[in-house]
């Protein structure tokens, strides 16, 4: 008995631990549904009990108190060299929107983080658009490491700010693969857990539940799991291991 509750309690910490992965690049969000939007964070930096919250696809700040709140994308894992932003933002109305930076910082604890780079920067009443309307932005990462994309809001007399998607590419995710051991990736296409080789592949919900898992050659078939978000923890043929988030 004692030894089945050390195995569960292993067991549980290794669940815990998956629920700390790193999304992997391409990272894209529509925001189609809760799952997808829970792996995001919110901070409310002022502490002033209103920020961002989600609803109906998108995340809205919608306060009309003056803002210092920050809502991050999942953490990423990446290297050194050029990465592109690509992300849908609106407006309350043609006429007024909120003042936002961009921003690519090592945390979300804002009080401690670095940034690193403020990526881009709008000025009060710069979206000048109801509808949704793409940007992309070019950026730097310095170094190897895990980072997050941070829409901050900085508006002085809020009116609204939407982000309604988000896709971040690494421009040298090729170069990667090509000094590194080949890693293990979702493929949302063919909705299979993608591995370099032979590999064992568990999938468990983010609530630690095991729901799929085998020894495999080239990839591990998800297509028959609902659509929600999961981990999936690859031990690969040369000793690696990947911690996936994703998202079918």
């Amino acid at each position: 008995m004692k030894k089945q509750l050390l195995l569960l309690s292993a067991a549980l910490l290794s669940i815990s631990a998956w629920s700390q992965a790193t999304v992997t690049l391409p990272y894209e969000a529509n925001l189609n549904n809760a799952d997808e939007a829970a792996q995001w964070t919110i901070v409310d930096a002022n502490n002033d009990g209103k920020t961002w919250t989600y609803g109906s696809g998108e995340f809205a700040y919608t306060s009309f108190n003056s803002a210092n709140d920050y809502l991050f994308t999942p953490a990423f894992a990446t290297v050194a060299g050029s990465h592109a932003l690509t992300y849908t933002v609106k407006g309350y109305n043609g006429r007024y929107s909120d003042a936002y930076e961009v921003i690519l910082a090592n945390s979300t604890d804002v009080a401690n983080a670095t940034v690193l780079q403020v990526i881009e920067t709008t000025a009060q009443n710069g979206v000048g658009a109801a509808m949704y309307k793409e940007k992309t932005v070019d950026f730097e990462v310095p170094a190897r490491g895990t980072y997050y994309i941070g829409y901050h809001d900085v508006t002085t007399d809020a009116w609204g700010l939407y982000i309604g998607s988000t896709k971040i590419v690494s421009n040298v995710a090729t170069g990667l693969r090509n000094i590194e051991a080949p890693r293990a990736a979702f493929n949302r296409s063919s909705q299979a857990i993608e591995v370099p080789g032979k590999a064992r592949v568990t999938v468990a919900t983010l609530g630690g539940i095991i729901v799929a898992g085998s020894t495999v050659e080239q990839a591990l078939s998800v297509a028959h799991l609902p659509n929600g978000a999961y981990v999936a923890l690859v031990k690969r043929a040369d000793g690696g291991v990947d911690r996936i988030k994703f998202i079918k």
